[in-house]
């Protein structure tokens, strides 16, 4: 099948992507806003009652980010017949995608902290310039530097595993030797060896088992792989997902697996809204919400009911979501154009044959 025919084929547009990353980024904002820094007291019981149960889901946003690029990631490439000859038009088309909305992001982080700490009357921020410049490589999991925002930590875990697939996609998409190549992979580079030389739990080999989950349906969806493989490979990775990590990480990293591999679909417009502008969304959500809205309002009305917070929280999500779009329509969807106009080189034949 020639690559023109892959990309005009209807039946290779897995919509279920879209809503599913945005149903993600929502229950990560959603979480934190409610519960990381302490919106509510956790002895509340009205916390305990009506807030905990739905915020702590927004923790399982992670392990679905982690299998949708296990999936997406080498799927673009397989269109794209990739050769790992092409490894740095890729990086380079990724990075343009990425970095001018994640790079907007650090100097809004910094802008907000001054803001933050001038009107709420607080020591006045001091920005570390190291832990600044070391953002520009996600270098900070390897050196212990704070991140100017929390949630910078799972890009540096992507960027990671942009650089893994990169390099190893031609062994694991070998005609013959694929399958084995990435259970080799697997148990490398997610298993007991990988996660314990590198105690602080920040780096891709503590994930790559639920990335291979996303690889595996990936292979599966193109028929590159075997059901026994197939089988074996979720099942490793379902191991280790559940020995390293919780129970329900394990739950809803199968269940995205799933819900990528029969494309299942769904009828809320607002889900894919919240899809298209995840990336966005998912770097603004602690900026605006947290250290700014959510900071305000605990400072300057600190005696107010627990129903009043819950108001409060809801309208910081939804200014959250509205600014997020802004930003999407400013600065990233430009970024996704300028990262279309650079072509990968032309194939002088696939990777994989049918």
């Amino acid at each position: 099948m020639s690559t023109e025919t892959k990309k005009n084929n209807p039946t290779d547009q897995i919509r279920s992507v879209n809503w599913i990353r945005g149903l993600a980024a929502f229950g990560v904002v959603e979480m934190h806003i409610f519960c990381a820094l302490d919106f509510f007291s956790k002895e509340d019981v009205f916390f305990q009652k009506y807030i905990f149960p739905i915020s702590i889901v927004g923790r399982l946003g992670v392990p679905v980010f982690f299998v949708i690029s296990g999936f997406i990631i080498p799927y673009s490439m397989w269109k794209n017949q990739y050769k790992v000859s092409n490894f740095f038009n890729f990086m380079f088309r990724r990075l343009t995608r990425l970095e001018p909305p994640y790079l907007l992001a650090i100097i809004l982080s910094v802008i907000v902290a001054y803001i933050s700490t001038y009107f709420l009357k607080s020591q006045i921020y001091q920005l570390d310039w190291g832990a600044l410049f070391l953002h520009f490589g996600y270098l900070n999991v390897f050196t212990g530097y704070n991140w100017l925002n929390p949630v910078f930590w799972t890009l540096a875990v992507e960027f990671q595993y942009y650089i893994t697939i990169g390099l190893l996609f031609p062994l694991i998409m070998h005609r013959k030797y694929g399958n084995y190549f990435l259970i080799l992979l697997l148990l490398i580079l997610g298993g007991p060896l990988g996660y314990y030389l590198t105690p602080a739990k920040v780096h891709l080999v503590h994930y790559f088992h639920i990335f291979v989950l996303g690889i595996a349906a990936f292979k599966k969806h193109t028929k590159t792989i075997s059901n026994a493989f197939f089988i074996l490979i979720v099942l490793i990775s379902l191991g280790f997902t559940y020995y390293y990590h919780f129970k329900a990480y394990t739950v809803f990293s199968l269940l995205t697996m799933l819900l990528i591999l029969y494309n299942v679909d769904i009828k809320l417009k607002f889900m894919y809204f919240l899809g298209k502008i995840s990336y966005s969304l998912y770097l603004l959500h602690w900026i605006v919400g947290m250290e700014l809205m959510r900071n305000f309002y605990v400072y300057y009305f600190p005696n107010t009911s627990q129903w009043e917070k819950l108001a409060v929280g809801v309208m910081i999500i939804g200014v959250s979501v509205f600014l997020s779009y802004i930003f999407y329509l400013v600065i990233e969807k430009p970024s996704m154009q300028w990262a279309k106009k650079i072509r990968p080189p032309k194939p002088k034949e696939p990777v994989v044959s049918n």
